[in-house]
């Protein structure tokens, strides 16, 4: 059996008969379809997780409050957190989700294919959690921007912010210079089956 390399980055390999044709996106692309499906459900449960996070940080916004606190003074605006439990609840929703994210791109972190996947539906659920905050705090709040509600935003636009980033990273980066890859490795190889028809 005879072979040859592309710059150490695929391998055709000739068992008798028709060239097989072996790249790194290739063998992603074979990996993919061989991902355990638990490490599919996973990436669904964790996905959720975070989405559920998300969607119960708006409920703890405070409604305005007024207080006498300072002599000579007026009522002043106060804004303190409302249902500590669900704070407790969503942060253990965002911790699961992200450190399982995390934990899963990191057991495939060599599958470009499959972590551009993996964090399309993060960038989505981030992108709806920062759309239900606005929608609650200009409806339920009446623009009263509220402590939580402003860290809220930020926890939530940095979120998307890092998903897309991850994604454009891994799809139109990584991936792309793999698929280039892959392509030179096809045109050799094709050049070098021309050239033994050649010779025949």
């Amino acid at each position: 059996m005879s072979s040859f390399h592309l710059q150490n980055r695929g391998t055709v390999s000739r068992p008798g008969g028709e060239p097989t044709i072996q790249t790194r996106y290739t063998n992603m692309l074979l990996e993919v379809d061989r991902i355990p499906l638990t490490h599919t459900v996973l990436a669904a449960f964790f996905q959720w997780l975070l989405l559920a996070g998300y969607l119960v940080v708006p409920g703890t916004f405070t409604s305005l409050e007024s207080s006498t606190t300072l002599k000579n003074s007026s009522s002043v605006v106060i804004r303190t957190i409302q249902n500590p439990p669900l704070i407790a609840i969503s942060c253990i929703f965002l911790f699961i989700g992200a450190s399982g994210m995390s934990w899963l791109a990191w057991i495939r972190r060599n599958n470009y294919i499959w972590l551009a996947k993996l964090f399309r539906p993060t960038l989505s659920s981030a992108v709806i959690g920062l759309l239900t905050t606005l929608i609650n705090v200009y409806t339920a709040r009446h623009g009263d921007w509220s402590i939580m509600a402003i860290l809220t935003v930020s926890v939530t636009s940095s979120a998307a912010a890092t998903s897309l980033a991850l994604i454009g990273y891994f799809q139109f980066f990584r991936l792309a210079t793999v698929k280039k890859e892959h392509e030179r490795f096809m045109l050799e190889a094709a050049r070098q089956r021309w050239r033994r028809q050649l010779d025949m």
